[in-house]
């Protein structure tokens, strides 16, 4: 659910699916200076999924410098808690060695039971929380480009990433005039046979308007949308 915090400041979004309702609900927060930023993602599940498969909290969490307006990822953090299970995900990134360290964590009833440190065989400087902020800070046409982003680890950090400023495109998938669409395939064991999308449908502002999840295990086709104050 990175994805999420492409928004600047704070932000509240509601999670849908055709066959759970609102499942879950998110919290971002972006804080930048001129010259680093923090990211916090905190997601939670509410309704029937909490119910049927115990309440879960995930905390996503990018810390890193600014770079001609684009992010630059020093850290990268994933942790996930259930009632019985707490796991934590680090990816150090190493500029000077082009190198990403990725430190799994594990903890069951309050027990650690596993760890574990590898170095990544691809670099880049994004991650599944920056992605979004640096697709949009390129140039204003239509393009595809595919990115190098820490946790993709299943394609070897490889996310193909397309980015439309087609105003008939945008206006298609519901978009306002001026408005941006981003999409990026992601392959990874939540969706099912490791292979989903995401759909960001953005407004002239760049904030956003709502994002389309396909192949989400359990939940199926996913909308997210700002919850409005």
């Amino acid at each position: 659910m990175l994805f999420l915090s492409g928004c600047q400041g704070t932000g509240r979004f509601g999670l849908h699916s055709s066959l759970l309702g609102e499942f879950a609900t998110a919290n971002a927060k972006v804080v930048e200076t001129k010259s680093h930023y923090t990211i916090d993602l905190y997601v939670k599940s509410k309704g029937l999924l909490s119910w049927a498969r115990g309440s879960r909290l995930e905390h996503y969490q990018s810390k890193g410098h600014i770079r001609k307006g684009e992010y630059y990822a020093d850290r990268f953090t994933v942790e996930k808690t259930t009632k019985k299970i707490h796991s934590i995900i680090t990816y150090t990134f190493d500029y000077r060695r082009k190198k990403i360290v990725r430190h799994f964590r594990l903890w069951n009833n309050g027990k650690k039971t596993d760890e574990e440190r590898i170095t990544m065989k691809y670099f880049g400087h994004d991650d599944f929380v920056t992605i979004l902020h640096n697709a949009l800070n390129r140039k204003k046409t239509t393009w595809r480009k595919q990115f190098v982003v820490a946790a993709a680890d299943n394609t070897n950090g490889k996310v193909p990433v397309y980015v439309a400023h087609d105003a008939a495109l945008v206006k298609k998938w519901g978009g306002a005039q001026g408005g941006v669409l981003v999409q990026m395939a992601v392959n990874k064991k939540i969706f099912n046979g490791g292979k989903g999308s995401m759909t960001f449908v953005l407004n002239p502002d760049q904030s956003l308007k709502y994002v389309i999840i396909k192949g989400l295990k359990v939940v199926g086709k996913v909308t997210v949308k700002p919850i409005k104050k």
